[in-house]
């Protein structure tokens, strides 16, 4: 009987993960965070991960292990746009090729005392896109305007401008790595 439940369950998160990965973009190759860190090393690709929420419009109150949302905060509006862009845009799902592409949303956000702040430098607010080098390193990508949410994005031309940004940064940083190791 214990089997049976346990199959069961994991036949659920396999239904959910999958149609997680179908609003975002089937065609963009999603992986989840703990898969990775192997991954971005033997591809040599940086990583982008989508820190993302449940999508509603309506504010969200809730505990989870390891943070809480205020009352009132909004945070299905914004998911809702970035999960549109990335289902729409041709320009973003061609950029995705050259990352290892991460979703990141609710059971499955990084947990801070595990991760430390990499995944909310300037606080908990939803969605946010994070860049990391194949090693994991946090990447200083932004959204490159004067507001409290760096990395939170609402255009397709903003993400894709970020990605291309994202590119640049990780390339430099292989390349200055290079240098030292000869």
């Amino acid at each position: 009987m214990r089997r049976l439940a346990w199959i069961l369950a994991a036949l659920t998160l396999a239904d959910k993960w999958d149609l997680e990965v179908e609003r975002w973009n089937r065609k963009i190759a999603w992986r989840k965070l703990d898969e990775v860190r192997n991954v971005a090393e033997i591809r040599k690709k940086p990583v982008m991960v989508i820190v993302h929420r449940r999508c509603s419009d309506e504010p969200i109150q809730e505990n989870i292990s390891h943070m809480v949302i205020p009352t009132g905060t909004k945070v299905g509006r914004g998911c809702k746009a970035v999960k549109h862009l990335f289902a729409e845009s041709k320009e973003i799902e061609t950029r995705a090729k050259q990352f290892i592409m991460v979703l990141a949303g609710d059971e499955m956000e990084p947990d801070p005392e595990r991760w430390g702040n990499k995944f909310a430098p300037d606080g908990v607010y939803y969605p946010r896109i994070i860049f990391l080098t194949h090693k994991g390193n946090r990447m200083n990508v932004t959204n490159n305007k004067e507001d409290q949410y760096k990395f939170w994005y609402d255009e397709p031309d903003g993400i894709a401008a970020a990605m291309d940004r994202a590119v640049e940064v990780f390339k430099a940083h292989e390349d200055n790595r290079e240098k030292t190791e000869l």
